[in-house]
Order: structure tokens, then C-alpha cells, then sequence
């Protein structure tokens, strides 16, 4: 903080969704760059919090501007019940330039991962599982569902800022870290598990991505999230009163 200016700091207060990225970017400053291998340390409850606490800043600074894309439009949906799906619902019979502009963003970041799975022989499902030393990275790709072989795959291009609202709705209940890692021939790691499927369906070993470095993938998470706000915001300013 020694860095700021008072007239720095003031403007911090002044505009929650800065505070809020300001607060996010200073978590990630702490993150570490790999899930620390001791399931009950210290070090593993600290990286707990702070990525529970970036998750909640960060998605706290969008969910202040999809209030801000409500009252702005004039879209009458009860503050309450701002999410993606219900201004996606909203902005779809508004034929404003503004409003489609800002559909298309939400629907460029929050869609659900898509999934796709096929069926694959018992010999390409071998051969696959004999090139890989980490049984985690095999099995999030591949399956032996009742002696039938499947490959999964995601599309998650569309799903960025989808993946970051899913893992704060998690934590309200569970830890992230909880059932990641892998322990066995190779070099231990733990992992950080991303879900990609609604939290309240039943979760499986390829329903998800295990993220080695967290330092990374939340600082291209954080860009997402501060390029999305900068457009928004650009089209709200936009905006006739």
C-alpha cells in the first residue's frame, strides 16, 4: 500500500469494482505456484483462504457490474436475481445496440463447459493409458464405464468467467482441495480441481481439470475478469441517461 497516493486509495473506496479487483489482484500477489503436497499443514490452509478470498473478490467485482448493466438498461430484475442466465433472458428482446453488445459478452464468457464423449476402442484406450506416467491427467480424459471405453472432451472457450462463478458457488460448502492430488509410482503432486459441471451433480474423475500451478491459472483468470469488466463498463458509459 505504500505505493498509492492518498488520491489513490481514495478513488479505491469510491469505486467498489476496482476495490474489489484491487483486493483480488493483492490475494493473487500471495498465491502460491503449486497446492502444497501436506493434506493437513499450514501452508495448505493458507492457499485454501486465499483462493477462496481471490474467488470472492473477483467475482464480487462482476456481480457488482451486472447491477450496474440492470439499473443502466433498466432491465427491472430483482437485485437479488442478477446472474448471467437471467440478464441473458433480459437482453435478448431489448434491441439496443448497448444490450446486444453486452449479450454477446456474456454469452463469450458464461456458458456452460460443453461436453463431448466417444466411444473408443479397448486398444486406443491402452495404448493411450501406456504413454502416460499420472493416472489424474489419464483419467480426466478417459473412462471404463461397465467395460465400454470412452474419451471426454471439453469445450470450455466460452466458459472462463463460468468456471470462476462455479468454484465460488463451491466454496460456499466445500473445499476446493479437498479431493484433488495424486499420490503413487510418479513424483507426488497435489492438484487444484476445477469442476466443470454444476455443483450439485454427481462429480467424476474427467468431469473436471486439475490445475498444478494456481499462480497461473487465477492471473488468467484475473485478466478475463478485468477485460470483461473494461468492456462492460466502456458500454455502459455508452449509454444515453
Amino acid at each position: 500500500m505504500t505505493d498509492y497516493s492518498e488520491n489513490d486509495l481514495k478513488n479505491l473506496l469510491i469505486d467498489p469494482i476496482q476495490f474489489k479487483l484491487f483486493c483480488a489482484e493483492s490475494k493473487l500477489q500471495e498465491m502460491p505456484t503449486k497446492i502444497p503436497l501436506e493434506i493437513y499443514s499450514k501452508e495448505r490452509v493458507l492457499t485454501e483462504i486465499l483462493i477462496e478470498e481471490f474467488l470472492f473478490f473477483s467475482v464480487s467485482a462482476i456481480d457488482i457490474l451486472f447491477q450496474d448493466v440492470n439499473n443502466k438498461l433498466k432491465l427491472d430484475i430483482l437485485s437479488n436475481q442478477v446472474r448471467p442466465n437471467s440478464l441473458v433472458k433480459a437482453l435478448k428482446v431489448i434491441e439496443k445496440r448497448e444490450a446486444r453488445a453486452i449479450l454477446g459478452y456474456l454469452l463469450q464468457n458464461f456458458q456452460e463447459p460443453k461436453h463431448v464423449e466417444k466411444r473408443i476402442s479397448d486398444e486406443e484406450f491402452n495404448e493411450e493409458s501406456s504413454k502416460l506416467d499420472n493416472a489424474l491427467d489419464f483419467f480426466t480424459e478417459y473412462e471404463n464405464r461397465n467395460r465400454v471405453k470412452y474419451r471426454h472432451f471439453w469445450d470450455r472457450s466460452k466458459s472462463r468467467l463460468w468456471e470462476l462463478r462455479n468454484q465460488r458457488n463451491t466454496i460456499t460448502h466445500e473445499s476446493l482441495l479437498k479431493d484433488a492430488g495424486l499420490r503413487g509410482t510418479v513424483e507426488p503432486k497435489d492438484y487444484l480441481r476445477v469442476r466443470l459441471v454444476y455443483n450439485d451433480q454427481p462429480t467424476r474423475m474427467w468431469d473436471s481439470i486439475h490445475v498444478e500451478n494456481p499462480k497461473e491459472y487465477y492471473s488468467e483468470a484475473l485478466t478475463h475478469v478485468k477485460q470483461f469488466v473494461k468492456a462492460i463498463q466502456d458500454i455502459l458509459n455508452s449509454v444515453k441517461t
